[in-house]
């Protein structure tokens, strides 16, 4: 978690002398995290849940109370119709259900109950299709260790190797892992922008390092937003939404 946490602000340039300057991340890096009860609006988490109890869409999903689950596919969804093109995610801050499915799961409750497709069958697709890479710290889920390109073990801050070791373990205890999805399944998500109309510049603005609000809208809650790490940047999503 701590070298996430560098990896994770890594998108910023450092000054010398402050001992993260070498510490260089893809500057679209953006860090996915589960947020119960946010709000999502027409968002497509369809690469992820394909449906829901009573019908309910997830082409064009929107809620003002997500789930772990929900809130995590809409923030990958979001982060790669913004232009993302690497995800950064954190076993602690992840929901379970929407990463992996052990095999004794995957018998109780078949495919077509579920209608969570797990991350971990996700993961790969998400790379040849939409050339958006992933970096995930985890220490409980070695079902990942199938489909990862490397794998770095942390002892004592210290990082080695182990992509090796990691496929001799995966190949020796196989799991049983969930059907990948058809080809194709991440090419239509759409570009998100803010629109060009944005909201009128005569609302009084009240902005805080992670809140922000217009007049006597909802207040915007971007304390799950990690990444913002001044009070300079809240005011510019501030400014930028009223354009």
């Amino acid at each position: 978690s701590t070298l996430l946490q560098a990896l994770q602000l890594g998108v910023f340039d450092k000054i010398p002398g402050d001992g993260r300057e070498l510490v260089v991340t893809d500057p679209q890096a953006l860090k996915i995290k589960a947020e119960d009860g946010r709000s999502v609006t027409r968002c497509d988490i369809s690469p992820f849940i394909d449906h829901l109890p009573f019908g309910r869409r997830t082409h064009d999903f929107s809620t003002a109370d997500a789930s772990g689950s929900t809130s995590q596919a809409a923030a990958i969804s979001e982060a790669i119709e913004a232009g993302a093109t690497t995800l950064l995610l954190d076993e602690d801050t992840c929901a379970t259900n929407f990463m992996i499915r052990d095999d004794r799961m995957q018998l109780l409750v078949s495919a077509e109950r579920e209608p969570i497709r797990p991350f971990v069958s996700r993961v790969r697709p998400l790379w040849i299709e939409g050339g958006v890479s992933t970096i995930m710290v985890i220490g409980g889920a070695g079902d990942f260790f199938d489909v990862a390109d490397a794998v770095i073990l942390m002892n004592e801050y210290g990082a080695s190797d182990a992509t090796a070791d990691a496929k001799a373990i995966a190949k020796k205890l196989p799991v049983a892992l969930v059907t990948p999805p058809a080809a194709g399944v991440f090419g239509g998500l759409p570009h998100r922008c803010p629109g060009s109309s944005g909201l009128s510049a005569g609302l009084k603005v009240s902005v805080g390092r992670s809140s922000v609000r217009f007049g006597d809208l909802p207040e915007l809650d971007l304390g799950a937003v990690e990444q913002l790490v001044e009070h300079s940047q809240t005011r510019a999503i501030a400014e930028a939404l009223q354009r």
